[in-house]
């Protein structure tokens, strides 16, 4: 009979784990499995999580109110956005390899929303939870848990009628960081496959359709090292490119209103290209910045020599999104990045850009209209950078930071994409067009009648207004331009 594995959060759900433990090691004995504290010299957590697993039928995934939202302590970014997140990877594994999942909700938390969700973790969602009280009748809730458990742990092997086969009994033991209670091992015992009284001819069945390499929403690394960005799959499909009349904060170079058609799923960097991510690609290239980058004195953006993407004007982390960078140091990074990996990284178009950044929805924002709500998906003027600047336009909420955050502090978009909104504008490819009059429909870059030669900036800085961090807002700079908020995120043309 197979294990229960109980993944929680120390912070939130530590005491509440205990005592689910100990109430289902009384049932179930030696088949439960839960972290503590130690692990033994140079053992490795992800290793050990992995090894329990292959013994576990049912995987109890604690969530209290505040699962989705902890953060962690030194970046300040959601703990489950980070692929080296141990909750993550846990319940990950347990469903890559088909285990139970079952959410239980504890003091009175609430399953998470899509948006708060890796996408990896958005198959939690098609699953039922199940809700224990603490406080009120908790003995009888566990033998509700307990029952249904069972069901799972006991689930007798599927075979034909006339194959008899004796399936051995693993029970997993634990030692250092787990808590177990050891049991004898059960010898296996096989007994040979009786043959069948006549031959059956079965028909060959037809080979099954491969499988999309590509499905919407699959994350994925084109080199192993932390230079190459993590990718998202955006899928295919039409949206309403634009902003209707009526929309609070448009511009009238933001119409008219058109439909476009991205006719092929595209690969899209999950967050801005980082500090640290930019840094590999100048020390690998000896790519030259100099010339100095506009920065943010109060009142205006004034050039200043001394500045340049190592030292914006503000404190930056590794983790940050790189800015002061150009039109041009982003074709610069693209091209590199396509001859480090074999593969063609480029600038999104315009018309990708707000698709992606829409995700499908037609809002002023990708989570809907109201600009309150901003700081839980972007970093924008806010009253965190009104303390500092008075005369900002800011959303009435606040998200932390003045300056930039790091990239993934805040919740994604339905597509798993972060920072869409705010943060630090994005480079596109587009040259700069007043209206959308003449505009392509397919979802590629609109590089000829350019009148100018500005390109097309998109999704607004840390400094921003509410409506320039609109999903249609747009803005225009030179290609050789730095500023401090200014930085960029890149596609991957995907190839079977």
């Amino acid at each position: 009979m197979a294990g229960i594995f109980i993944s929680y959060r120390r912070k939130e759900s530590k005491p509440h784990a205990r005592l689910i433990f100990q109430h289902l090691r009384k049932r179930f004995r030696g088949r439960v499995f839960m972290d503590v504290d130690g692990l033994k010299p140079g053992e490795q957590f992800r290793d050990k999580i992995g090894r329990q697993l292959d013994g576990c039928a049912v995987l109890l995934a604690l969530m209290g109110p505040q699962w989705a939202q902890v953060r962690d302590d030194k970046s300040g970014a959601v703990r489950l956005f980070d692929a080296r997140d141990w909750v993550r990877l846990e319940i990950t594994t347990a469903l890559q390899r088909g285990i139970t999942v079952i959410p239980v909700l504890i003091d009175g938390a609430q399953m998470p929303q899509e948006a708060e969700l890796p996408p990896e973790l958005h198959p939690l969602l098609d699953r039922h939870a199940f809700r224990l009280d603490l406080d009120q009748d908790f003995d009888a809730g566990m033998e509700k848990l307990a029952a249904s458990v069972a069901k799972d742990m006991e689930e007798p092997l599927k075979v034909p009628g006339w194959v008899k086969v004796a399936v051995p009994v693993v029970l997993v033991g634990a030692a250092g960081g787990y808590w177990a209670v050891n049991q004898k091992p059960v010898p296996s015992t096989v007994i040979p496959i009786a043959a069948p009284v006549a031959a059956v001819s079965v028909p060959t069945p037809p080979p099954a359709p491969k499988p999309d390499p590509y499905p919407p929403r699959k994350r994925f690394q084109d080199c192993v090292d932390d230079s190459c960005p993590w990718m998202v799959v955006m899928p295919a499909g039409k949206f309403m490119m634009g902003s209707p009349a009526k929309e609070e904060g448009r511009s009238d170079d933001e119409g008219p209103q058109h439909e476009v058609t991205i006719a092929k799923p595209l690969a899209v960097m999950e967050a801005e290209v980082t500090r640290g991510q930019f840094a590999a690609f100048v020390s690998a290239t000896g790519h030259k910045t100099s010339g100095g980058c506009y920065g943010f004195m109060g009142t205006e953006w004034k050039l200043d020599e001394a500045k340049n993407w190592r030292a914006p004007g503000f404190e930056q982390t590794d983790q940050h999104p790189v800015v002061c960078v150009s039109w041009e140091d982003a074709q610069a990074y693209a091209k590199w990045l396509s001859g480090k990996t074999g593969q063609g990284y480029r600038l999104l178009s315009e018309a990708e850009w707000e698709y992606a950044a829409r995700a499908k929805t037609q809002t002023r924002y990708s989570f809907g209209d109201k600009a309150e709500d901003l700081c839980g998906y972007a970093n924008v003027a806010d009253r965190t950078g009104k303390a500092k600047f008075p005369n900002w336009t800011i959303a009435e909420c606040t998200d932390g930071f003045v300056y930039t955050a790091p990239v993934k502090t805040y919740k994604p978009n339905a597509f798993g994409l972060f920072d869409l909104h705010g943060n630090a504008w994005e480079w596109v490819q587009d040259c700069w067009h007043g209206d959308y009059n003449g505009a392509p429909v397919t979802g590629v870059s609109w590089e000829t009648n350019c009148k100018e030669k500005r390109r097309v900036l998109r999704g607004g800085g840390w400094g921003v207004s509410p409506s320039g961090a609109r999903a249609a807002g747009r803005i225009g700079g030179t290609p050789g331009i730095r500023d401090g908020s200014t930085g960029f995120r890149l596609a991957r043309t995907l190839t079977p």
